[in-house]
């Protein structure tokens, strides 16, 4: 046996001892945790990144199994069932995983306010409003934004714009709620609308705060009128 076949079965031989062991060790009570929160992880990434439910949903079911008591995969069926438009098992899901929670997570009251909304449940909706405000020190302009990224993660574009002005009428003189409308409309391709939402960006005083900010803008609106010439030809 030559050289470089000793090394293949060696190798191989590593690698079957190493697989042994990981399974033994990820299988063992001790570990469980862990791996609850690695197949929940999976299974986010499935939902969000790769928009694959069904795979996330077998994962998220696995990170349960492992760990009844770990409240995040429950906001992830929650999402699951939220994309599916199944809103009732949507909200037992939501309201499992706020129930399991043990510390404070912004994103599960934005998953019910979101839920509640397409449900048209009006106090659930200020329920879970209020809580994202707490978070943020009482900042409805902060929790409008916050909303605004969740919907995003959803693709839902309307929902993004609508929450993205209320946001930016409850602070107006924040540049960078002006900024985050902007940088939307050029990731929907609306050019003209994303320059004039940079314009109050523009407009600020050029200090620390805002200087990179408005560096950033003045790229975005540069960008729009390549896209805007470019079009009319």
């Amino acid at each position: 046996m030559n050289k470089l076949s000793w090394t293949y079965l060696y190798t191989k031989l590593f690698l079957s001892h190493l697989f042994n062991l990981i399974e033994l060790f990820c299988f063992g009570e001790p570990l469980a945790k862990g791996r609850s929160e690695l197949y929940y992880n999976i299974g986010n990434y499935y939902l969000l990144e790769k928009r694959e439910t069904e795979k996330a949903t077998k994962y998220f079911n696995k990170s349960i199994e492992l760990n009844p008591n770990f409240s995040y995969p429950y906001a992830g069926l929650a999402s699951v069932f939220f994309i599916k438009q199944s809103l009732d098992k949507a909200m037992d899901f939501i309201n499992k995983a706020i129930n399991l929670l043990s510390d404070y997570n912004q994103w599960f009251y934005s998953v019910q306010y979101m839920i509640s909304r397409s449900l048209e449940d009006e106090e659930l909706m200020e329920k879970s409003f209020d809580e994202l405000c707490k978070y943020f020190n009482g900042s409805r302009a902060e929790a409008n934004r916050y909303l605004a990224y969740s919907f995003s993660r959803f693709e839902m574009h309307k929902e993004v714009e609508l929450f993205c002005k209320e946001a930016i009428k409850e602070c107006p003189d924040e540049k960078v709620l002006h900024y985050n409308l902007g940088a939307f409309y050029f990731t929907q391709k609306k050019y003209v609308e994303s320059i004039a939402a940079f314009q109050p960006v523009l407009q600020s005083q050029e200090d620390e705060k805002n200087k990179k900010l408005i560096k950033q803008a003045k790229g975005y609106i540069s960008d729009c009128k390549y896209y805007i010439s470019k079009n009319k030809k």
